[in-house]
């Protein structure tokens, strides 16, 4: 069905509005960061170690995700040998998944993760959402994020930017994105483009 067309001054204006909308909630984010707050935690482990990681942990994840049509989440550790460690995996719902940071002492959080489910064409479940990217950041912690379409993100809170680790397909596939319309993703998102692409009538999770 063709979409309806717009006024080319209403268009301009909204689109006006929306960039406004996503440059002050990038500016409110990373006033975050100027606060007065200890050293971000340095973990002993390299940046491409816990990157490894990471995806072994979600690939364990990915099928029973999309069968599931649900999140699972949870963070990764790091303890006073410089070992890496997996949480509890939490269950979420089709949109959200909740974990608890708490962590035995002599152990620090380096990065969270979540799988974002089953294939949806509703949501925009094919890169971090807006929320992903800005609580990594606000936590001072590398974000994992693994999609229907087989893709792993990563969230890099110094940055303030997504970028795909490996593309569509691997990991495990939902056949429903299979079969779905493709769309070509950038390799890097900041806050301020998942912010527009919410806005243009995607459904971030």
């Amino acid at each position: 069905m063709a979409a309806s067309a717009v006024p080319m001054g209403d268009e301009y204006r909204t689109r006006l509005i929306y960039f406004l909308c996503a440059v002050a909630f990038t500016a409110v984010v990373f006033s975050l960061l100027a606060r007065d707050r200890s050293p971000a935690f340095q973990p002993q482990s390299s940046l491409p170690e816990i990157q490894r990681y990471a995806r072994d942990t979600l690939s364990g994840l990915q099928e029973q995700s999309i069968a599931r049509n649900q999140e699972y989440c949870g963070v990764i550790y790091e303890d006073e040998a410089g070992a890496l460690h997996t949480s509890e995996i939490y269950e979420g719902e089709r949109a959200e998944c909740e974990f608890d940071w708490g962590l035995p002492l002599g152990n620090h959080v380096v990065a969270s993760f979540h799988t974002h489910g089953g294939y949806d064409f509703d949501y925009d479940s094919e890169v971090p959402s807006v929320e992903d990217l800005a609580n990594d950041v606000d936590a001072r912690i590398g974000g994992f994020v693994s999609t229907p379409g087989g893709r792993l993100w990563y969230n890099d809170w110094q940055e303030g930017t997504s970028t795909q680790l490996c593309g569509e397909g691997c990991l495990a596939q939902d056949r429903r994105y299979v079969a779905a319309p493709k769309e070509d993703l950038a390799l890097t998102f900041t806050i301020a483009d998942l912010q527009a692409r919410g806005a243009y009538g995607t459904q971030p999770e």
